[in-house]
């Protein structure tokens, strides 16, 4: 269906102002200590979810103990020796916004550790359509029907590999709190649970030169339930990314916050070409829950090396990620980017994913 051809990179983007990673909560430095039989509270305004980080003193007693409840006394989370993960470690996320903390051991009024930060997500991210066919306006329909609302959703068909589909939330503090989430999804791989996305997504905008650092991921999750509901399965980047700057590509090794069972893997293609006539893709646009957008493939190009499928699938701010897939859940493409200036500088209205191929190469390259 498409020839290769080579083009000269033009990475201007037709509007200005949006940006591939849309703006998106805070992380909070907090250092409120946690005190056997004492309580104190977090308390937040106009924020959808609540995270805490907690750090359990190294001298604490074997038998301390971490309770997490709601501001009348309902439990949410609790931890001891045997439950936690590590000295170091995250909360659930709670819809709740005003959460007690409280400590229990043998000890009375001994120190057992801290909140050392939390991550407050507000609803919702504002940003402006920036890659869509009709400026303003999106064509995507959300994946998954809302109860008692007749609208339109996604066909069976794309729905059945939602569960694949993760948004990236990630928070970084450099003097100011900055937030940003992309898209992407799961892939199993030599035994392991890995997340593919983006590698710009791994920094915040102005700062490209520590994408995947660990004082980032330490502040990243992988959400594959943002969907309005109250399930919580979400996903720590768990080791080094394997990315590619070239191809914008990123592999994140992930593990579980909760005993669960890895989210569904996506087949990658098997070759680039001929391109299906209908892709979809599933994603999370403006830190939005789930929608799916469907779009003809324009055309497979080669730019600076890179394949890229060019494709008219409406995206937006936090799309950065997505597969591009045909009707059995096969990967064509990842989004990396949307609608850039050409060389005469005029809108060429179209979007870029990279090709699986170039993820293909990339897996076998640097995987082990």
């Amino acid at each position: 269906m498409a020839l290769m051809a080579t083009t000269t990179a033009v990475a201007e983007r037709c509007d200005p102002q949006p940006q591939p990673r849309t703006a998106f909560g805070r992380l909070v430095p907090y250092d409120h200590p946690i005190v056997a039989h004492g309580t104190f509270k977090i308390s937040e305004r106009d924020v959808r979810y609540l995270r805490l980080r907690i750090k359990v003193h190294d001298e604490a007693p074997d038998d301390w103990a971490i309770y997490i409840t709601d501001q009348y006394g309902r439990p949410l989370q609790s931890f001891d020796q045997r439950s936690s993960t590590g000295r170091t470690f995250w909360t659930d996320r709670f819809k709740q916004t005003n959460i007690n903390v409280s400590g229990t051991s043998a000890s009375a009024g001994k120190e057992l550790g801290l909140v050392s930060a939390y991550v407050a997500m507000p609803a919702s991210a504002e940003a402006t359509y920036y890659s869509t066919k009709i400026k303003g306006k999106s064509d995507w329909l959300p994946l998954y029907p809302r109860a008692g609302l007749m609208e339109a959703y996604a066909p069976d068909y794309q729905r059945r590999f939602g569960s694949s589909i993760g948004m990236l939330i990630a928070t970084y503090n450099a003097g100011s709190n900055i937030g940003w989430t992309c898209s992407g999804f799961a892939l199993k791989y030599k035994g392991r649970d890995w997340f593919v996305t983006a590698n710009h997504c791994g920094s915040p905008v102005n700062v490209p030169g520590l994408a995947w650092h660990d004082s980032i991921r330490v502040g990243m999750f992988i959400d594959f339930s943002w969907d309005n509901d109250d399930v919580s399965r979400e996903y720590i980047v768990a080791g080094n990314a394997i990315s590619d700057p070239k191809k914008d590509l990123a592999i994140l090794p992930i593990s579980p916050l909760q005993r669960d069972a890895s989210p569904p893997s996506l087949k990658l293609g098997a070759r680039a070409e001929p391109l299906p006539d209908k892709l979809f893709a599933i994603h999370h646009p403006a830190s939005d829950k789930k929608v799916a957008s469907t779009c003809s493939p324009h055309d497979l190009i080669t730019r600076e090396g890179v394949q890229l499928i060019l494709h008219d699938c409406d995206m937006e701010a936090g799309s950065s990620g997505a597969p591009l897939m045909d009707g059995d859940g096969v990967v064509w493409g990842i989004h990396v980017a949307g609608h850039e200036k050409n060389a005469a500088g005029v809108c060429d209205s179209v979007n870029k994913a990279v090709s699986v191929i170039e993820l293909k190469a990339l897996i076998d390259r640097e995987v082990r």
